[in-house]
């Protein structure tokens, strides 16, 4: 990359309130240490296969704990999350498959 490296992007991605998730894909593997040190998602070596990056991309689309309680929302032991609102007396439970709509939803202001 002109100007930037793909290390020292992620360095800064990672420093967004809401940072991306990160999955490299390079041809060289003595960096994925220090991939791995900007919370990078996966690090994939070409040539890549499709099952490597269809788990990378299954591990990109779940939440991390941090976002969870950055939401207001508490795992629960089946898999349910519960969602608290600020100011409101009242919690919504929804299943894992509507996370990324509830997400959404509560970003838009």
């Amino acid at each position: 990359m002109p100007g930037m490296d793909g290390l020292e992007a992620a360095r800064h991605l990672s420093d967004m309130d809401e940072p991306p998730a990160i999955i490299f894909t390079t041809a060289f593997s003595e960096h994925a240490l220090e991939a791995y040190d900007t919370n990078a998602v996966d690090y994939l070596v070409k040539p890549i296969r499709q099952e490597k990056l269809e788990k990378a991309l299954t591990k990109a689309r779940k939440l991390t704990k941090a976002q969870i309680v950055a939401l207001g929302m508490e795992k629960q032991a089946d898999a349910r999350f519960v969602v608290t609102f600020k100011g409101i007396d009242d919690k919504l439970e929804i299943s894992r498959r509507h996370v990324a709509e509830v997400r959404k939803f509560l970003k838009v202001k």
